[in-house]
């Protein structure tokens, strides 16, 4: 795994990147905390016959939403590797969602997030994994050469915790880990799967620890 950059030299590298969409890619990979796979929308024949994952871009829901009066916006996401247990249910995905504060102090990013899906229809690229890998050691190559695109996930990951005090709870509603593995990993082992079910409102608990001021 590539050592993860300090926040503020990270984002002035993605802020140097010159191809708008390549910018917006990148940002929206590492602020929704994705796979790849589920922010993009096609599947190349290389991965479909080396087993490899779908791709579920397609099914991202964007929508504002108000916490105690400070603008959210909130992307419902298709998890990767993780589907319904239950045999009659009519959709077998899981999703998480993902809120981001719209005020530029707390988050710069977010707004040209927003203004992409406007133009585009979605925060969804018609790309595929390989292509998206391209991209992102293309761009950020420099700044880390063990890059990888799931790097971007990991260096979130590490920046929800070292800069906004994310705990195992956070992670689990943020990343789309069930509490199973978000707790084992953290080393708080013995919750119940049944918890997952609330994760849909999860979004609220986390978001007051984003409202800290940062710069791009």
């Amino acid at each position: 795994m590539s050592l993860v950059p300090e926040i503020t030299k990270f984002r002035h590298a993605v802020e140097q990147i010159k191809n708008r969409r390549d910018q917006v890619l990148i940002k929206t990979v590492y602020l929704l905390a994705a796979r790849v796979s589920e922010v993009i929308t096609k599947t190349s024949p290389w991965d479909l016959t080396h087993n490899k994952t779908k791709a579920y871009g397609q099914f991202m829901v964007h929508q504002m939403a108000d916490f105690n009066g400070q603008e959210v916006y909130l992307t419902k996401q298709a998890v990767l590797k993780r589907k319904v247990k239950k045999k009659k249910a009519v959709e077998n995905k899981i999703y998480k969602i993902i809120a981001l504060p719209v005020a530029s102090k707390f988050e710069p990013w977010t707004i040209e997030l927003m203004e992409w899906s406007a133009e585009q229809g979605s925060l969804s690229f018609d790309l595929g994994r390989r292509a998206v890998l391209k991209i992102v050691k293309k761009n950020l190559g420099k700044l880390d050469k063990a890059i990888h695109t799931h790097s971007l996930r990991h260096y979130r990951i590490t920046h929800l915790v070292t800069m906004y005090n994310f705990d195992a709870f956070d992670l689990i509603a943020y990343t789309g880990w069930t509490f199973k593995t978000g707790l084992g990993m953290t080393g708080m082992g013995g919750a119940s799967g049944q918890l997952d079910t609330y994760l849909h409102l999860a979004w609220r608990r986390y978001y007051p620890k984003l409202l800290k001021e940062v710069n791009a």
